[in-house]
């Protein structure tokens, strides 16, 4: 959850070069250093350009904001694209938390095996959903803008598309995924503590019987010998 204002990024784009600044009727060479960290409501920017003209300096940019989707991208922007997938991820991992929450609580008491693996597997599949609409609906779509946008490519250079990763919310919600299964087959094949209680009271409680019976069965063998 800490992904919603990029302070843990799901996708990053860190890049450092020169590129060009074009306009009409005229170009800027620019030196630039900048991380984009995207988070699920928006995009934490970290700009660093200098533009210069005959090996002088004659503007330079520095920059660190955090800008959302659904304010601060210009209409048909990429990122725009982002603002669904960012709701849709936040809606799902906050049904996981509900999710994991209900089925500690479940493993904790150590009853109702289906609703524990069920807990489990509802948890993960909440997961598999977040990551995978943010691979689809924000970063494939980032990588493709990088890629094909020849704007972007001027000012940064090529091989822009390289250099946008998946980050820390997007590799946490995979790794919360894998062990939501993990946890849903151990406790799928887990004989609950209450169970094997109750089965070794009802053996001791049977065998205590069978103890007895043989117990009289021997005092009226004793008796009748003695008579």
């Amino acid at each position: 959850l800490a992904g919603v204002r990029a302070d843990v990024p799901w996708s990053i784009v860190d890049t450092d070069g020169e590129g060009v600044a074009r306009g009409e009727g005229f170009s800027v060479d620019n030196s630039h250093d900048v991380v984009v960290r995207y988070g699920l409501q928006g995009i934490r920017a970290d700009v660093n350009v200098k533009f210069y003209s005959n090996g002088q300096t004659v503007a330079e940019t520095n920059e660190d904001r955090f800008r959302k989707y659904d304010d601060d991208c210009p209409s048909g922007h990429p990122c725009k694209r982002c603002d669904p997938a960012g709701k849709a991820v936040l809606s799902f991992l906050v049904l996981a938390v509900v999710a994991g929450i209900g089925g500690m609580a479940f493993i904790i008491q150590d009853k109702h095996k289906c609703l524990r693996v069920g807990a489990c597997v509802a948890t993960s599949v909440f997961l598999l959903l977040a990551w995978t609409i943010w691979l689809e609906g924000c970063h494939m779509e980032q990588y493709d803008y990088l890629k094909n946008d020849d704007e972007m490519k001027d000012f940064y250079g090529t091989g822009l598309e390289k250099k946008i990763h998946l980050s820390y919310g997007f590799a946490l919600a995979v790794a919360g995924s894998v062990c939501a299964v993990a946890a849903a087959i151990v406790e799928a094949l887990r004989v609950s503590d209450a169970g094997s209680t109750k089965e070794t009271e009802e053996y001791e409680m049977t065998a205590a019987k069978h103890a007895d019976s043989g117990s009289k069965k021997r005092m009226e063998n004793e008796k009748s010998e003695a008579q």
